[in-house]
């Protein structure tokens, strides 16, 4: 298999270059489609039932490995991620969907393991001791599990959806034709990075060394902003200032809604919290 960019000589079936990393299908596809119209010119009768059959492998959708391999290749070859034919497929809003599920239900999880972790860890000062740690599993019985769940499950679809419905809206403000589910499977991918580094590897390895924590979180949505970036870029394809004035204004909205949500969230729990208090006293 030949890559049609720099020339390099690949393996049949081979998904990327192993040259310059470029997408092989293309060049797949082209191949199938010699063959097919060959075999429309030769067997007329043949030909319908073949260039079906190639029509519903284009339309291939995600199975279980891919989605795993997906989840994994944002971190280990994002590049390749970016640039290979993941992407189109969430033209289909169900490969958006199940993507969608199951990032919002690792967050989800890694959210309430962290509410855990928090309410059963406790620290003391002592005069003799020191500040002391201690576990205390009977606190476990305090939380509100469905609660932090439907909170968690809320916020995290409400970030995914506010996020394509952002982009979609500016899109068609700039007169671009854009798919709204696909919005929704980018949205979703560039939510990994930052559910990673600020859920999941944050919190533990902030356990063996504090400053960890906020230096992986930050890392984590730096990333996941790029990510929003360049897959933004390449599927609504605008160049110089169009470009920058369009990534510009989806960011304001996106962070000014952000703003106003976080602050309100902030309001409601303080007020929760004092509300427990004055109760607490009576």
């Amino acid at each position: 298999m030949i890559c049609s960019k720099c020339g390099t000589s690949n393996q049949e079936g081979a998904k990327f270059c192993v040259r310059c990393g470029s997408p092989l299908q293309d060049i797949v596809f082209a191949q199938n489609t010699t063959g097919v119209q060959e075999s429309v010119n030769s067997d007329p009768m043949m030909g319908a039932s073949k260039t079906s059959e190639n029509s519903v492998s284009l339309k291939e959708k995600f199975n279980g490995q891919e989605y795993l391999a997906v989840l994994a290749g944002i971190f280990v070859k994002p590049a390749q991620v970016i640039k290979s034919s993941v992407v189109p497929k969430f033209d289909d809003f169900k490969n958006s969907a199940i993507l969608g599920v199951i990032v919002v239900v690792i967050a989800t999880i890694a959210s309430l393991i962290q509410s855990m972790a928090t309410i059963v860890v406790e620290k003391r000062y002592t005069l003799f001791e020191g500040v002391k740690t201690t576990i205390e599993w009977e606190n476990l019985k305090d939380l509100d599990y469905f609660d932090i769940i439907f909170k968690n499950l809320l916020l995290y679809i409400g970030i995914i959806l506010a996020i394509a419905a952002v982009y979609y809206g500016v899109s068609l403000l700039f007169k671009k034709k854009v798919s709204f589910p696909k919005f929704v499977g980018i949205a979703s991918l560039a939510m990994i990075p930052m559910v990673a580094g600020s859920l999941i590897l944050g919190p533990l390895l902030g356990m063996l060394y504090a400053p960890l924590n906020p230096i992986l979180s930050l890392i984590g949505i730096v990333y996941s902003l790029f990510l929003l970036y360049e897959m933004m870029s390449q599927e609504v394809s605008l160049e110089g200032n169009a470009k920058f004035y369009f990534h510009m204004l989806c960011m304001t909205i996106l962070l000014i809604v952000g703003y106003f949500t976080y602050t309100e969230f902030v309001i409601s729990s303080v007020a929760d919290d004092l509300d427990s208090i004055l109760n607490f006293m009576k």
